[in-house]
């Protein structure tokens, strides 16, 4: 079903785990629902933090074009 990371566009390789990464986050209201939900490798989620989706793509340019 999910075979590529929403961020990187890379496949997810069998030891990567999937997570799901909050499009709105939690902690800036987002909601716990599937239209703000992407699936990212850890990795990216980590990276992304809290950071509002708009600034994360405004450091990481590359990922505006995989979502």
């Amino acid at each position: 079903m999910f075979k590529t990371c929403s961020y990187s566009g890379e496949e997810f390789e069998p030891h990567n785990t999937r997570t799901i990464e909050h499009i709105k986050p939690l902690s800036r209201g987002g909601k716990n629902d599937y239209s703000n939900f992407l699936v990212v490798k850890r990795s990216w989620n980590e990276k992304r933090s809290s950071l509002p989706l708009s600034e994360f793509i405004r450091k990481n340019p590359d990922v505006e074009k995989n979502i």
